[in-house]
């Protein structure tokens, strides 16, 4: 039998928890060969959400509480490190605004069982709440993906990284490949971490396992359009992405060195409010990036 087990992080979000949870409830796959265990993972969240989740009472939802706010990254270092002794066949990633369709969970195991375990991580094609891409969930293609005829039998597409928005993760490969990165708070974790399991093992998109990323709004991240009192989180973008790039990928950090002059002049000549204020956060985030030396945790 196959043991999953479903790691969402959650922060201060309890309704949307709470669809998340109950789309999982109704999840199709072949219970009799496989088993299914909910962790909830709160960065001790003020609202309800701890009261909210032990009520529920299922037998197959734990909970655990970070006792402080981890970000995304922290989260699911700390999920990782609850289920790594505890003997499960893959991870399932999810942030608690992931709504998984009834059918999400059978294609990772039918085509893990196709391709014999030959993969290091897989991930749903994610739409957002009017069925269109979720812009901020489409992941990175492989450059020599469409010759790699073997996925391609098994209709699978080879990608280079994810998001965590359903992340499906071969538990064996992630013993290897160590935990995400705590440091990096929010943004570009699960890219750096999807890159770093691709070494063991190829990564796809499994066109067949869909999820809605109910998201207040289908963009990615955008500097100069950003609500100014959100503004803060970007520092850790271009902090993250600069260390991404540097280390995984020296063609695209030159390009997006390059694209730190660009959005300064776009910033001046587009955003309506608290130029300045973006124009710092972008240049302390680069600042930062060329510093930023996270350590990477073994499994």
């Amino acid at each position: 039998m196959k043991k999953v087990a479903v790691i969402i992080v959650t922060y201060n979000r309890q309704p949307l928890l709470a669809e998340c949870i109950d789309a999982l409830a109704k999840l199709k796959f072949e219970r009799q060969s496989t088993n299914l265990d909910l962790f909830v993972i709160d960065n001790a969240s003020t609202d309800n959400t701890q009261s909210y989740v032990q009520n529920l009472k299922l037998p197959n939802l734990k909970y655990y509480n970070t006792g402080e706010n981890l970000g995304g990254a922290g989260g699911f270092n700390y999920g990782l490190k609850v289920v790594r002794e505890l003997d499960y066949d893959y991870y399932w990633l999810m942030d608690d605004d992931t709504i998984v369709h009834p059918d999400s969970l059978q294609p990772f195991l039918e085509k893990a069982a196709e391709i014999k375990d030959d993969f290091s991580f897989m991930n749903s094609v994610v739409l957002w709440t009017d069925n269109t891409l979720c812009k901020m969930n489409i992941p990175s293609v492989t450059a020599n993906g469409i010759a790699n005829f073997n996925s391609l039998k098994h209709n699978l597409l080879q990608i280079d990284s994810c998001s965590f928005v359903s992340c499906f993760i071969n538990a064996k490969h992630a013993q290897k490949a160590g935990l995400p990165i705590t440091d990096f708070f929010i943004y570009g974790d699960d890219v750096e971490y999807t890159l770093r399991l691709r070494k063991y093992a190829p990564g796809f998109l499994n066109p067949y396992s869909v999820v809605t990323h109910k998201m207040k709004n289908n963009a990615g991240a955008d500097i100069i359009n950003e609500k100014s009192d959100r503004l803060g989180r970007y520092f850790y973008n271009f902090r993250n992405l600069y260390y991404i790039l540097h280390k995984y990928n020296q063609r695209e950090f030159r390009n997006f060195c390059l694209k730190r002059y660009y959005l300064t002049f776009k910033i001046l000549f587009k955003s309506k409010d608290a130029k300045l204020k973006r124009i710092h956060i972008l240049n302390k985030g680069f600042r930062a990036g060329k510093k930023f030396h996270p350590k990477v945790e073994r499994f």
